[in-house]
């Protein structure tokens, strides 16, 4: 069964590793109130996981190659912006 499971992106230093079933597919990302988070289609019905790192960055600051671009947030007066990095 597919579904739409949400991931916290808080609690921790960066980046953020979330265990996410295989596959998983990354469909918002935004704020669960004041937590940042991301909101992935996952199939129910996979056997694995895969550990995925999240990194999350100011407006001007440098973002490593390699980095997935995920979505942005805006937490005045300041804008972040969240990359899945390896």
């Amino acid at each position: 069964m597919r579904t739409i499971w949400k991931y916290s992106l808080a609690g921790g230093p960066l980046p953020v590793a979330v265990d996410i079933p295989t596959g998983g597919e990354i469909k918002h990302f935004g704020l669960d109130g004041t937590t940042p988070a991301i909101w992935v289609e996952v199939d129910t019905d996979s056997p694995a996981t895969t550990r995925r790192l999240f990194d999350i960055f100011g407006t001007g600051q440098e973002i490593p190659a390699g980095a997935k671009y995920v979505g942005t947030f805006f937490a005045a007066p300041y804008v972040w912006h969240i990359h899945e990095v390896q």
